[in-house]
């Protein structure tokens, strides 16, 4: 009975180690990326902005339109991200107390890396500078409510701000 312990795991080991690798595939990597820009090209038509089209939701959005280009290297991507910088007029959303406002940036200053000379990333290093110099009371802690205190302690901030 003691012997049949080990060889009954090692078979049941064997057993499902040799089913993980018949998983049913369930498209290629065309049909994948044929669904990406689909649901790109909806996004892009049907667009949500909670609060203006620089804010955080947008730039995780646009971060995730970085990824795919990068990704695929389809030329679809790639022009939802200029067409996008170009209607925000590369500008950052207002609060530049707070991470969540520069994250458009990293789309920006993607376009910028791949040598497009279109993109004009002075409104987010203006960003970057005012969060760095510029007083405001959510960054000396005078803030009146307890709750507009800076946030770059969020730990989405880590996401939010573009290195």
């Amino acid at each position: 009975m003691i012997r049949s312990i080990p060889i009954t795991l090692l078979c049941s080991l064997i057993l499902l180690l040799a089913s993980c690798g018949s998983a049913p595939k369930t498209g290629t990597s065309g049909d994948i990326e044929t669904a990406m820009v689909k649901a790109m090209q909806w996004q892009e038509a049907n667009p949500i902005h909670a609060k203006a089209p620089t804010d955080w939701t947008n730039g995780a959005y646009y971060t995730g339109v970085v990824r795919a280009h990068k990704t695929t290297q389809n030329p679809a991507f790639l022009k939802a991200l200029k067409d996008m910088g170009k209607r925000n007029n590369w500008q950052t959303w207002e609060r530049f107390y707070h991470a969540d406002d520069v994250t458009i940036g990293y789309a920006y200053a993607y376009l910028a890396t791949l040598g497009d000379k279109e993109v004009n990333l002075a409104p987010t290093r203006q960003f970057i500078q005012d969060h760095f110099h510029k007083a405001h009371p959510w960054k000396d802690g005078t803030a009146k409510q307890a709750e507009k205190k800076i946030l770059w302690w969020w730990c989405d901030a880590l996401f939010m701000a573009p290195p």
